[in-house]
């Protein structure tokens, strides 16, 4: 090859001569000249083609060789760990990274990511490693401090990863390591909530399983993004992605051969019920979505023995509890935060303090959360206490220093657990506790590094201080409710969020509305008025029918309440027409609570309001509306309700008497007290058993004048006294 090479450059020389003169003397000139330039012309050409062809062959039977010694080396390797001969054989062409890529895993499988991490450096020792080998492994080992919450280290690796990927020639492979690596940073900056870094990084790699037409990964990168745009609170893009993450599923599961039970696939499968999990969280058909889910991450299951692979078999009982306690905000609560429980019960016989003390805290939070939500309809004091104890149990690990953002999440928890065990035990100690637990969390979540949590904690603080305003301090728990209810519009702002911002205006209306029970009534309704008139620039009918229905009822209150000090009939008529309002979606059939109390507060407008204008037709109408009342509260499933509604049932036909009927509207006040009796004992409400014994006297000598006299007034002498 050497001489060759020195016969081409003597060709080339004597080829650059011929072009810049003639040589008569050798009779080179003129057409014979231009012969001879041809000739040297392809003969150099020939001997250049010639040379490339054996320099191909020449590195290809070195190629050849490497690989061949490459094997051998590995092999040899191999055998040195006892490996059997045929084991080694079905490993393939690369067997060495293969076994540690197989040992890697296998340590992976049962959790021991710093045995894995070594199991894969294993990898740069070996001086023959390709760079897809070193890619593969640097990403390996990322992934390994990434769930060991390492992320600095996690991410070192990544970009050790990306630096090789720039060396590999191989288009496929390059594309490969890139969609790969790229996918992890992004995770990286996702787990930071470095958002922008954490888009660019799963953008880039998006674009990279499109070019290699791979669905799945793909679809678990759209996933990612659509987790970070709902953070951000781009719903209606969040919503459009996580749509294609569901496309680009389907399209892989048409490629899925049905019977496999993989762990790989399983993996996949979890992966797709997290995405109609997610769904369904968005309120898009939510029964439908999570029951889609639970189905799924059954069917992985089904490849996951907890024996085999508990890491694996933890994450989807992790998820079943997810998707159960979903289903239970929408279906049978107290049913499925039960099951949603035991499957997170189940995923801490893997996570346990000492060996995966992230995911076990994160798993005690869930544990917490449906236990109180569980509070809201079974065993409140008992469930929320359990809740209590499991968010202190995660606060084992999420401490200020180490997880400020995990602890300030539990820290407000805690305070929602106690807001609703105040409901009903020792008041004032549980809602000051809340307020201590949403003050601790606001330690992290400040405006100006987390404003929507502030926001969310100061509206969980103002709700805290409007409980204890109802039994301790009135005024300046009231105050400091409506300071925190404000410091919380500072973030909810009408364009940006404003579900939020109606709710937390509901909120500071309902304290002003408490406000004006004990000062400037008149002023303090008003403002409640304008705080629920706000509202509803939201709560529209069409749109969230059950809050406009809500918002009304609280605005046929507060206009109740200003009727007392101020223009009576225009603020009872007002009243009455905000109730009316609420009973377009409150209707017997789909909300019959509602439907009840709402038709309650309407038999008290409508009787105060008889009291100044039309007597005759509003007593009527309010007892219409009591009468309806009554449909549901009945004396075996609400009898202190159906007691009191008797009451005024009574003293309405009572008042309708003194202008119409008399003795009709008599005997039916009387049948009213009478059923109210059924519950006031002399034992258990002795004030109201007193009391409904003396109305039903005075009813029976007012009888007495027009009715039956000698029976009325014995019914009168022996009613008893106190």
């Amino acid at each position: 090859m050497v001489y060759l090479g020195i016969t081409i450059g003597i060709l080339t020389f004597f080829l650059l001569i011929l072009g810049m003169i003639d040589l008569p003397k050798f009779g080179i000139k003129g057409k014979r000249k231009k012969t001879i330039m041809c000739v040297i012309g392809a003969l150099i050409f020939l001997l250049s083609v010639y040379i490339v062809i054996d320099d191909r062959r020449t590195e290809e039977k070195f190629t050849k060789y490497k690989l061949n010694v490459n094997y051998e080396t590995q092999i040899n390797r191999l055998l040195s760990k006892k490996l059997p001969d045929s084991y080694i054989e079905e490993l393939g062409n690369n067997p060495l990274f293969k076994q540690t890529y197989i040992e890697g895993q296998e340590y992976e499988r049962t959790g021991n990511f710093k045995k894995a991490i070594e199991c894969y450096n294993e990898i740069f020792k070996y001086r023959l490693s390709s760079d897809v080998d070193k890619v593969s492994a640097y990403n390996l080992i990322g992934s390994c401090y990434f769930n060991l919450y390492e992320l600095e280290k996690s991410m070192q690796s990544f970009k050790k990863a990306i630096e090789i990927v720039k060396k590999i020639k191989d288009k496929k492979y390059k594309s490969n390591g890139k969609a790969t690596t790229f996918y992890f940073i992004g995770c990286v900056y996702k787990e930071l909530m470095q958002w922008e870094n954490a888009l660019k990084y799963l953008e880039y790699s998006l674009n990279e399983n499109i070019k290699l037409d791979n669905n799945l990964n793909e679809a678990n990168t759209l996933f990612e993004i659509f987790t970070i745009y709902f953070q951000l609170n781009s719903i209606e893009v969040a919503i459009k992605k996580l749509h294609q993450a569901i496309q680009a599923y389907q399209a892989y599961l048409k490629d899925y051969i049905s019977n496999d039970l993989s762990i790989d696939h399983a993996m996949n499968q979890n992966n797709i019920g997290n995405a109609y999990h997610a769904l369904a969280e968005i309120d898009k058909d939510k029964v439908v979505n999570s029951e889609k889910a639970i189905q799924i991450y059954r069917d992985a299951l089904k490849a996951c023995p907890i024996n085999d692979f508990p890491i694996y078999y933890a994450v989807i009982q992790n998820n079943l509890g997810n998707a159960y306690q979903t289903l239970a905000e929408v279906k049978d609560k107290a049913v499925n935060c039960e099951k949603a429980m035991q499957y997170y019960q189940e995923a801490l016989k893997v996570y346990t303090l000492n060996g995966f003390s992230i995911d076990y805290a994160l798993t005690q939070n869930k544990l917490g959360t449906a236990y109180r939500v569980l509070a809201e309809v079974k065993d409140t004091v008992i469930n929320c206490e359990k809740a209590i104890q499991y968010y202190q149990e995660a606060l084992k690990v999420y401490t200020l220093d180490d997880f400020p953002i995990n602890y300030a999440l539990t820290q407000n928890k805690l305070g929602t657990a106690y807001n609703t065990l105040a409901d009903i035990k020792d008041t004032v100690i549980n809602c000051e506790k809340a307020i201590q637990y949403y003050q601790e969390a606001l330690k992290v979540y400040t405006l100006d590094d987390s404003p929507i949590d502030y926001a969310g904690t100061q509206n969980n603080l103002g709700t805290a201080y409007r409980a204890l305003a109802e039994v301790k301090d009135t005024v300046i728990n009231c105050e400091k409710a409506i300071q925190a209810y404000g410091k919380a519009l500072k973030v909810y702002s009408l364009d940006d969020f404003p579900i939020n911002y109606a709710g937390t205006h509901n909120n500071v209306g309902n304290v002003y509305q408490a406000l004006a029970e004990v000062r400037d009534k008149a002023v303090n309704c008003e403002k409640a008025m304008q705080y629920y008139q706000e509202a509803l620039k939201v709560y529209t009918l069409d749109d969230f029918p059950m809050h406009y229905a809500a918002a009304h009822n609280n605005l046929g209150n507060a206009f109740q309440a200003l009727a007392e000090v101020k223009d009576r009939v225009i603020n009872y008529e007002k009243a009455i027409q905000a109730y009316q309002e609420a009973l377009r979606v409150y209707t017997l059939d789909d909300s019959p609570m509602h439907y009840t109390r709402i038709h309650n507060n309407l038999g008290n407008a409508f009787q105060a309001l008889a009291e100044v204008k039309d007597r005759a037709v509003n007593y009527e109408k309010a007892i219409q509306a009591y009468q309806e009342a009554l449909r549901v509260y009945t004396l075996d499933d609400s009898p202190m309700y159906y007691t009191r509604i008797h009451n005024k049932l009574g003293n309405a036909f009572l008042a309708l008497a003194e202008v119409k009927d008399r003795a009709v509207n008599y005997e039916k006040a009387i049948q009213a007290y009478q059923e109210a009796l059924k519950v006031y004992t002399l034992d258990d409400s002795p004030m109201y058993y007193a009391a409904a014994h003396n109305n039903l006297g005075n009813l029976y000598q007012a009888l007495a004048e027009v009715r039956d006299k000698a029976v009325c007034l014995c019914y009168s002498k022996t009613a008893p006294l106190y």
